[in-house]
C-alpha cells in the first residue's frame, strides 16, 4: 500500500495527497495541479514529495515536514518539475537535499553519478539502487536526514501500511543506517504478536565481497519477505557485523555500519543472491545482445 490511510496527518499547509505521494501548492488561487504531478506514477514504498521551484528553500516546508510521522518522513523523496530536474547541477541538487533533509530523486540524471561520493546513489527506473553502469538516475542523500530533528512518535500502524522501499540509506559523519529507521523497526517489532522468524529458503547461503554501500543495497533489494542477510564491515577499529531482515513493511537492519569501511561483505540466502539487482542487470544485457544478434538492423550483416 502506498499512502491511503497514512497520509491524513500531512494534509495541511498546502500539501495535497496523491496516489504517488504529496504535492505542495503554495499558490492556492490556481486550481488543479500540473499534469506531471497529477499523473505521476506511484513508486512502491516511496512517498514522492512534488515541489515547485519556488518552494525550495522555504522554511515553512521543512517546518511542515517536521510535524509528520517518522515512517512517512523516512520515505520522502523530492520530485522536481521536469524542466528543472533535467537542468539542475550537482551542487544545487546536494543543497536541496540538505536544506529539506530528505532524499532528492533525479530519475533521468545518471550523468550526476560519482562513484567516489556516497551521497549520490545510482538508481534504476523502479528507484532501486543499481550499478553506475546500468543506472538511469540518481538519488541524492542529505548529509543529515530530517529524522534526526523529529519529535513526533512512531505510529506502528502507519509504518506497517507501507510496502518495502528500495534505497533507504541515511548518513552521519561516521556511520551509515540502511533500511527503515531503527526507531520505526523497534516500534513495529515490539507490537508483533509473535517472534519474527527469518526464513532461509533451502538453507544455502552465498558470501559476496562488495565494493560500496550502493552495491550492498542492490543485493539487499533481492531479499524476499522473511529472508535475512548478514553484513560484515571491517575498519581499523575492528570488525562489525549486523543482520538485515526483510519484512512486509521494509528492510530492518540491526545496527548502523561504519561509513567508510576498509572491507565490506554480505552473506545472502542463495535465492536472494541469485536474483540480485546486479545479476538481473547482467541478464538484461545478455538478453539484449542475443536479441540484437537474432534480429539485426536492416542492411546489417550479423
Amino acid at each position: 500500500m502506498m499512502l491511503g490511510a497514512t497520509v491524513d496527518p500531512i494534509c495541511l499547509d498546502g500539501f495535497v495527497p496523491l496516489s504517488s505521494g504529496l504535492a505542495l501548492k503554495l499558490d492556492r488561487a490556481t486550481p488543479g495541479l500540473p499534469p506531471h504531478v497529477r499523473d505521476a506514477a506511484p513508486v512502491s514504498g516511496l512517498v514522492q514529495l512534488h515541489l515547485q521551484k519556488d518552494a525550495l528553500g522555504s522554511e515553512s516546508v521543512r517546518s511542515a515536514l517536521l510535524r509528520q510521522e517518522p515512517s512517512t518522513v523516512a520515505r520522502l523523496s523530492v520530485s522536481l518539475p521536469p524542466g528543472f530536474s533535467s537542468a539542475v547541477d550537482r551542487e544545487t541538487a546536494l543543497f536541496i537535499a540538505d536544506d529539506l533533509g530528505v532524499y532528492l530523486d533525479l530519475p533521468e540524471r545518471a550523468d550526476l553519478i560519482d562513484p567516489t561520493d556516497d551521497r549520490l546513489l545510482p538508481i534504476n527506473g523502479k528507484r532501486g539502487v543499481t550499478s553506475a553502469a546500468s543506472a538511469t538516475g540518481v538519488r541524492v542523500i542529505p548529509q543529515r536526514h530530517l529524522l534526526g530533528d523529529l519529535t513526533t512518535p512512531v505510529d506502528p500502524q502507519a509504518a506497517t501500511g507501507y510496502e518495502p522501499m528500495r534505497g533507504q540509506l541515511r548518513l552521519t559523519s561516521d556511520s551509515v543506517e540502511i533500511g527503515v529507521p531503527r526507531s520505526v523497526a523497534d516500534a513495529v517489532l515490539s507490537r508483533a504478536k509473535g517472534p519474527s522468524r527469518p526464513t532461509g529458503g533451502s538453507g544455502a547461503v552465498q558470501e559476496l565481497d562488495v565494493q560500496s554501500y550502493a552495491e550492498l543495497m542492490s543485493l539487499l533489494d533481492g531479499l524476499e519477505k522473511g529472508q535475512q542477510a548478514t553484513i560484515t564491515a571491517m575498519t581499523a577499529e575492528g570488525r562489525r557485523q549486523v543482520t538485515a531482515t526483510m519484512h512486509g513493511w521494509g528492510l530492518a537492519v540491526s545496527a548502523p555500519l561504519p561509513r567508510r569501511p576498509g572491507y565490506l561483505s554480505v552473506t545472502l540466502p542463495a535465492p536472494a543472491a541469485a536474483l540480485s539487482e546486479r545479476d538481473l542487470n547482467w541478464l538484461d544485457d545478455v538478453a539484449s545482445a542475443i536479441k540484437a544478434r537474432l534480429n539485426p538492423a536492416p542492411g546489417r550483416i550479423p
